[in-house]
Formats: structure tokens, sequence, C-alpha cells
């Protein structure tokens, strides 16, 4: 009755508010940092990055980042260990102080020593991120401290074209995650580069596996269709 009476785009705006706002977590903070519905740190990507990276299972990988904060606390979990780098003196005191063990957070406030700070460390990353100053020169830098079968987390990517230029000239692939991120209002891109899928090939399989506010039903033609109870079929 209330499908008749309210307009089709009514309920759409109401249910799309529901899950953008309450499952989402949009604008959702914890002691300053972003957070999902269910109050889990994330790191300030696109949703659709965010999604594909929760659906994989990177607990022996080491992460280096440019740019700290709820990705940090959100990478902590995810993964072996965490190394950051943060311009900002006032944000990396916030940051520092409520890391967890597994991670390592550096300060540098110049711009030109910044993106060699990867550089700095010991061993190569399996998983790069690059989401703070000076994108382009940091890119630059990733290339000499990534493993051979890492992955490079770009986000805006649709502003630094000439960053994404310069890993796709090196023979990564590029697989772009479209849509809203956390606070903003308006969508970006966020891309992961690749040369080898090993790292994006180690899926976990949760039963039951949704989407943020999708449904989950058991499909009749998920099966081959000699399998399938003629009574399910719609005939034409």
């Amino acid at each position: 009755m209330l499908r008749r009476i309210i307009p089709r785009k009514i309920i759409t705006l109401a249910r799309f508010y529901t899950i953008f706002n309450h499952r989402y977590g949009h604008s959702r903070f914890k002691n300053g940092f972003c957070v999902d519905g269910d109050g889990n740190y994330i790191p300030w990507i696109t949703y659709p990055c965010i999604e594909f990276l929760n659906r994989l299972d990177l607990r022996d990988y080491r992460v280096f980042e440019f740019g700290s904060g709820s990705s940090t606390l959100y990478w902590a979990q995810k993964a072996k260990s965490v190394m950051s780098v943060e311009r900002d003196r006032e944000w990396y005191d916030k940051v520092a102080s409520i890391l967890p063990s597994n991670c390592i957070l550096q300060h540098c406030g110049d711009e030109i020593l910044y993106p060699s700070s990867i550089s700095k460390c010991d061993g190569n990353f399996d998983i790069v991120v690059v989401d703070g100053a000076v994108r382009y020169p940091c890119v630059l830098e990733t290339l000499k401290k990534v493993s051979d079968e890492g992955i490079v987390i770009l986000d805006n990517t649709e502003w630094y074209p000439n960053a994404a230029e310069v890993l796709r000239g090196q023979g990564y692939l590029q697989i772009d995650f479209c849509g809203f991120s956390p606070i903003n209002a308006f969508t970006s891109c966020t891309s992961i580069f690749f040369r080898t899928p090993k790292i994006l090939s180690k899926r976990l399989i949760v039963n039951e596996w949704r989407p943020k506010g999708g449904r989950y039903l058991t499909a009749h033609d998920d099966k081959p269709l000699h399998e399938i109870d003629p009574a399910c079929l719609v005939r034409s």
C-alpha cells in the first residue's frame, strides 16, 4: 500500500540515506577518526575500494603509507605491520597517541624530504598507499621500495593522472574504484596498481557474504542447469 502512495523516488532516497549513513557510517567518527556503521576504522578512500580490500586476507603483508590517520588504524588490524609518514605535526601527535604495537609512525614536515621517507626503511613493502603530500614524487620513491609482487594504492587518481601514468609505464595494471568516500559529498577514484595478481587473489571466504546494505539470498539458478528444480525456471 505504501509503495502505491509514496513515490518510488522517495522510498529510494530513504533507503539510500539509511544504507549510506547507518551501514557505511558516512561522516561518523571515533576518537576523531573515520569509522563505518559498525564502528570499525576505515581509510579515507572510496567505499568500493574499501569493500574490495575488506575481502582480502592481508595479514602476512607489510604496508607503507604516505599520509596517516584512520587508514593507519585500519591497516593495523588488517596487515602484519604498518609504517607511515605524516607531514602535519599536530595530526602526527594525535595519530601516534593511539597506535597499536604493529605500527611505526614518523614525522617529516619537509616536503622535499617527505617522499624519501620510504627509502629509509629496511626491506621492501608489499602494499604502498600514496594518499598524503606531494604524491607524484612519492610514487617515484615507491617504485624503489615496493616488492615485485606488491601493489600500490593511489587515492584521488583523477587528480594525479601523471602519477598514474608513471606506474602504468613501469608495467603496472590499473584497477579504478570510483564512488563516494567517507565524509565527502562528491565522488572520487581510488586505484590499485599491480604487476602480478598474487596479493589480490588472497580472498577471504565468508559465508552469506553481502556488500554493506545488500541483501542475502540463495539464488535458485546458482548451480548447474540440470540441478535446478524445473518449477523454479521461468519459461518464455
